[in-house]
């Protein structure tokens, strides 16, 4: 009997991951070792899973990894898990890294100093190696070569529940006296808020609403985000600080005309699948791994440098082409040739 053994920094979408698997697959053939606080992303444990602790918990997840037959990297965000694997090379080649976004682009953002030098050629060291790469963005495997000498063979998946789009998903409602704008997803600076805020400027006396995401992330930057958004907008300007449960951000996206996301990097994925089928308008950044993707897979979405609130599209081919591509079925296909 294989095993697996996944390696699972908690965030909001691995607890349903979790859950999906132990319904979709042997249980018995599936491990899981979680990174992270288990308050604030509760999952239901059982003799499968395993809670990191301390410094022996690093002992175990080494034994499990020997032990495992295929190691399934859900992100490579945890450092301590790249000296594990650079240290057991061996481990490598059954390794399968699901790409998230962040812990590719550490490339983007180089310090001249000693300790970034040093952790981006262990990183080089284990991204080369790597058996194997899974991402539906399949620019982000070409980064990773092109950056890290990545040599691993590439695996489609669209990944976790979060990308799936519901069959009941809200259809947009065109009755509102507003127009409504989603701008970002996160406090995090390479949301580029101030930029894409300034490009929404020569529209503030028009009837808009502005929604900024920013319930996770650097809270020193939201507060700077929220201010410089108040000073621009006044009362249109309406940041988001608190934790929105899923089901209830769904209903609050199916509200939303228009979302600019000005990511330099891949990033708010789930975000940007779930509003185009929806039937939004959606503007990105030019040249980047998300663009790409949508322009491959023939979704129509506008580039930020041309933002106009006013410009009229038809969203249903976007609909009809995203709702194939992101459903439940294409998820367990995808994870059944994997596990």
């Amino acid at each position: 009997m294989s095993s697996n053994l996944h390696v699972c920094p908690l965030d909001k979408f691995i607890p349903p991951f979790l859950n999906f698997v132990r319904d979709e697959f042997p249980i018995e053939e599936n491990q899981f070792y979680m990174l992270g606080d288990a308050e604030k992303y509760s999952y239901e444990s059982d003799s499968q899973t395993f809670q990191h602790c301390g410094r022996r918990g690093y002992l175990l997840l080494l034994r499990l990894m020997y032990s495992a037959d295929k190691i399934i990297l859900h992100s490579l965000l945890n450092f301590n898990v790249f000296i594990i694997l650079a240290c057991n090379p061996y481990l490598l080649k059954k390794c399968y890294w699901v790409i998230w976004g962040g812990d590719l682009y550490s490339f983007m953002f180089p310090k001249n100093s000693l300790k970034y030098k040093l952790k981006e050629t262990i990183r080089g060291f284990v991204i080369k190696r790597i058996g194997f790469l899974l991402t539906y963005v399949k620019g982000d495997v070409d980064l990773a070569r092109r950056h890290y000498g990545a040599r691993g063979e590439y695996i489609e998946t669209i990944g976790y529940l979060s990308n799936v789009i519901p069959s009941n998903i809200p259809v947009s409602e065109n009755n509102k006296k507003n127009i409504n704008i989603l701008v970002g997803n996160s406090a995090d600076p390479t949301n580029n808020h101030f930029d894409a805020l300034d490009k929404l400027a020569k529209f503030k006396n028009e009837d808009i609403q502005i929604y900024v995401p920013l319930s996770y992330g650097d809270k020193d930057y939201a507060k700077k985000v929220i201010d410089y958004g108040k000073s621009l907008f006044g009362d249109k300007f309406n940041g988001i600080t608190e934790f929105i449960p899923y089901n209830e951000y769904i209903c609050f996206l199916k509200n939303i005309d228009i979302a600019v996301f000005n990511h330099q990097r891949q990033q708010a994925m789930g975000n940007t699948i779930n509003l185009l089928a929806m039937g939004k308008k959606v503007y990105l950044k030019e040249g980047t791994t998300q663009k790409e993707f949508f322009n491959n897979l023939n979704v129509k979405t506008f580039d930020i440098k041309d933002l106009d609130i006013f410009e009229n599209f038809s969203p249903e081919k976007n609909s009809e082409i995203l709702m194939k591509y992101f459903s439940l079925q294409n998820l367990k296909n995808q994870w059944a040739k994997i596990l």
